[in-house]
Parts: structure tokens; sequence; C-alpha cells
């Protein structure tokens, strides 16, 4: 049995309460890894407060900096570094782990070269990549390609979601060990109502992520139109809010699509499980994804998955053919294909959801994290 140890955790933001699903995955691995260790968090941007508080059995300590950038982020990540660094002096942390290789690494690899502890960095989003026409990527600030670097060269352990995100990485990852781990998904929230699919002449499009360019929203409505019109009945239901709302609402009112496209915007987490129960195909659309938790929710729901070949849609077993990201073509013939082969369909779903259960659970991904510390205290 693994020993219990006291670990520092940081993180760019954490809820506020039960209610507040900031990020909903690291409330969900907060509350699975402070059951097993003496969790300490410390939230960087949000909460905006300053108040330490308890979330489950881990102990929150929010530096409240809100969306503070440019040359003020040096004096903060000081500020943090020494506060963290006094907590160590109190705590004596075995291990600190940085959620983000950017702020949150540069601070991981900071204490671990000051203090001697092993530092464990995860690649959580667009750290590592570039895409200055969509506006994403974190190398495309130079503080942060600096951070970055820091942080992967300084790392004992680097973790990331996909095989698609370690190779399309657009900077080295120097640091002793490095993982591909996809984070997990809660099967208990999320889980197939009934093996029941419909038929395609009442078929449900769903697609969630943020209105945003790297989203590829505007290539999903475009091949969605030439489904609609072989198959008038299907519908798309797009979840999630962002800056090309108004955007994708103009698209397809020119697409004759507005009887037919919903825009749900952002809905609060505990209810996503009833849009994807509903949903007969997932459809993800985007340009990149370091992982890409919608596919795995989505499946774990029973949900067929398709799309774009970013992330780790491309290592589910779903056995469909997926679209080159930005070709409304090639994701219109993955996506019509799955519409029309009933049969295909349903084993796609069968093999999905018990992918999701056996090999991408929160469970198994907090196993697998643990092996991580015990592997870096060694």
């Amino acid at each position: 049995m693994s020993r219990r140890l006291k670990i520092a955790l940081i993180a760019p933001g954490f809820s506020r309460d039960e209610r507040d699903w900031a990020i909903p995955v690291l409330q969900n691995i907060v509350l699975g890894l402070s059951e097993m260790h003496d969790l300490h968090v410390f939230a960087l941007r949000y909460p905006h407060v300053e108040e330490p508080y308890h979330f489950g059995k881990a102990k929150i300590i929010p530096f409240g900096w809100g969306y503070r950038s440019g040359l003020r982020r040096i004096v903060l990540l000081r500020e943090a570094a020494a506060n963290i660094d006094l907590a160590h002096q109190k705590e004596r942390f075995n291990l600190v782990h940085a959620f983000w290789a950017d702020e949150p690494g540069y601070l991981a690899a900071g204490l671990k070269e000051k203090s001697g502890i092993p530092a464990v960095v995860s690649v959580m989003g667009g750290e590592l990549v570039r895409f200055d026409g969509k506006s994403y990527g974190g190398l495309r600030s130079r503080i942060n390609r600096y951070l970055t670097r820091a942080a992967l060269k300084g790392a004992t352990h680097v973790t990331i979601g996909s095989k698609f995100a370690r190779n399309r990485a657009d900077i080295q990852i120097t640091a002793e060990d490095w993982q591909i781990l996809p984070l997990g998904v809660d099967v208990d929230r999320f889980q197939a109502e009934n093996e029941a699919l419909r038929q395609p002449a009442s078929f449900n499009l769903l697609s969630v992520a943020s209105l945003t360019p790297i989203k590829g929203h505007a290539t999903l409505i475009h091949a969605f139109q030439k489904i609609n019109q072989e198959l008038p009945e299907t519908r798309l239901d797009l979840v999630g809010g962002g800056p090309l709302l108004d955007e994708l609402k103009s698209l397809s009112a020119s697409l004759n699509l507005e009887n037919c496209v919903t825009f749900h915007g952002a809905v609060p987490h505990e209810e996503m499980v009833t849009y994807y129960r509903q949903a007969d195909l997932y459809v993800q659309s985007s340009f990149y994804e370091s992982q890409g938790m919608a596919v795995l929710e989505a499946a774990a729901c029973g949900v067929p998955v398709t799309g774009t070949s970013v992330g780790i849609l491309p290592e589910l077993d779903t056995h469909a053919q997926l679209a080159s990201p930005g070709d409304q073509d090639s994701l219109y013939r993955a996506v019509a294909g799955l519409i029309r082969d009933t049969q295909a369909r349903a084993a796609a779903s069968a093999r999905v959801v018990e992918s999701a259960r056996r090999e991408y659970s929160l469970q198994n991904y907090l196993s697998k994290l643990n092996k991580i510390y015990q592997a870096a205290l060694r």
C-alpha cells in the first residue's frame, strides 16, 4: 500500500465551493486525491479571495490574482513562490504537483530547485502549441514560453493527456521522465441511461466546447448543412459560450439552419449528463485538443463519438472514420457515415462506453497518478 503524502498542488484556479464548477475535472481530482493524501491547493487567479478555506479534506490557499497580466505577472509569481516556500517550511511537503505548465509549472519547478522535493507537471491545454491564426496557444506569449520551458526543464515528471498532444508539441519536453496520462472522467456521474439508439429520422448531434476559433464550430456548421439537406429532421445542439456566439448564429442563419441548430450557451456541469443522454452522436470539430474531456464524458454516457482526429479521440476504440481539422467535407463524411450505419454506431457506442469505464475513469487516473508520485519520490 502506498504511503500517505503531504502534497502541494498548484493550479490557476479552483472551485470556491461545491456548487462552483470552476474547473470540473480538477475538482474531481482534488476530492479524490484528498482521500489518499494531505492536500494543500494553491489557487493563483481564482477565486477572487485571499482567505484560505477547505474543500472536502483539502485545504485551499487562494492568491486572488484575477486577470492581472503583463510584467505584473513577474511580481505576482515572485510573491507566490515566496508564499509557497513559506508553506513548505511549515508543512514540509513531500511533493509538488502543478496543473498547467506555465505559471503553476514554473512555481513547481522553482520549489523543487529550492527545496529538493519532486515536481510533477501536468500539461492541461495549449501550453505547448501556437496557433496564431486562431488566437490560441500558450507559446504565443513570450512570458509563457519562458515559464513553460522552465517548468518542463525543472520537472521530475511531466504528464500529458494524449499521444496527439505529445507529438504536436512545439516545445521540447526536457524533464527526467514524462508519461501520457489522460485525465479521468467521473463514470459515476456520467453513465449510460439505456442502450437503445434512435433511428436517423430523428437524429440529434451534440458538440460541447467554448465558442472560440480553435474549436472549429464554423467547420461543423458547414458540414451539418449538408447532413441536414439529406436528413431534414437532424438537429445540432451546441453547448458552450464564447466570443463567437453572434458570428456563429449569423452563419447558421445564412445557411438556413436557424430551426435546427440550437445554441444552449454555458450549461452547469452537473446538468451535462442530460445533454449527453439525449444525443445520438457526439461530434468534435476542434483544430486542437490536448485531450478533450467532453469526448470522454459523452463516451461514458454511451454516446458514439466522432470528429476531428485531435486529442484523445484517435486513441478511443471507435473504429470510426475521423476527420481532418478544418475540413468540412471529411467531417461531413465522418458524421454521415455513422448516421447511415446503425450497426456501426451501436458497436461504436458499446466500445467507447467500455473503454471510458475501463481505461479513462477517474479512479484509474488517480491510481496511475499515485504510482507516478511514488516513482518520483524514489
